[in-house]
């Protein structure tokens, strides 16, 4: 394992008692062998701060949306997979302590995700809600501003009408309700609908972008009523 200092660098946060970045980084395997305490209830702790930072950053990087779209984004950050790939990335998994006979388990998705949350964690008990927001933000802030968030299903017309098929044996209908000029843009108006109960309205400046939008309303519409 590297040394706790260069950790400190990579992450950019100094600690003032390092026994709590110690405790992060012990697997649950090596405390049981060491008889140390290990990073779960870190982990436990971190996921919470992350998930309240996650949902903030959301909140306010994408004012327009509703309820459903950011659950959803917040979802595609705060996951298994996604928080293991962040942490292969910043080459995290050097630092997991780990018995001799468990070293193949460096890399799994889940050490690593848990390592993930066990250092937030750390930073939030060791410096407050401010510096574990801090570091969140220097982790998750280029996704947001580099529009990076293709792990995100924007797929809306396919997800409605497979949940469609799902619901109510019925594949969804679309038809264009208007199609207006506004600051010299054309902008139509779709309308989708499932059965004669389910129908909503969406906007978009062509065809395919306004169904999209009417497919997402509808989407998480359904999802509510499920």
């Amino acid at each position: 394992m590297k040394e706790t200092s260069s950790l400190e660098k990579l992450i950019s946060y100094d600690f003032k008692d390092i026994s709590f970045l110690r405790m992060a980084l012990v697997h649950p395997s090596y405390g049981h062998e060491n008889n140390e305490k290990d990073n779960q209830r870190l982990e436990f702790l971190g996921d919470a701060v992350l998930d309240l930072v996650i949902a903030q950053m959301t909140y306010d990087f994408f004012p327009q949306k509703k309820e459903g779209f950011l659950t959803q984004c917040r979802s595609s950050l705060v996951n298994q997979k996604s928080l293991a790939k962040m942490a292969r990335e910043l080459g995290l998994q050097e630092y997991v302590l780990l018995p001799e006979k468990d070293q193949k388990n460096r890399r799994l998705d889940s050490t690593l995700s848990d390592l993930m949350e066990a250092i937030i964690g750390a930073v939030f008990l060791d410096g407050g809600y401010f510096s574990a927001k801090d570091l969140i933000y220097r982790w998750f802030e280029p996704i947001f501003i580099n529009d990076d968030l293709k792990i995100i299903d924007k797929n809306f017309k396919g997800k409605l009408q497979e949940l469609s098929q799902q619901m109510f044996a019925k594949i969804p209908e679309y038809k264009v309700v208007s199609q207006l000029c506004e600051n010299n843009e054309n902008v139509f108006v779709v309308e989708v609908s499932v059965g004669r109960m389910y129908a909503m309205q969406g906007s978009g400046l062509n065809k395919k972008g306004a169904e999209q939008d009417a497919s997402e309303k509808l989407y998480f519409k359904l999802k509510e009523d499920l």
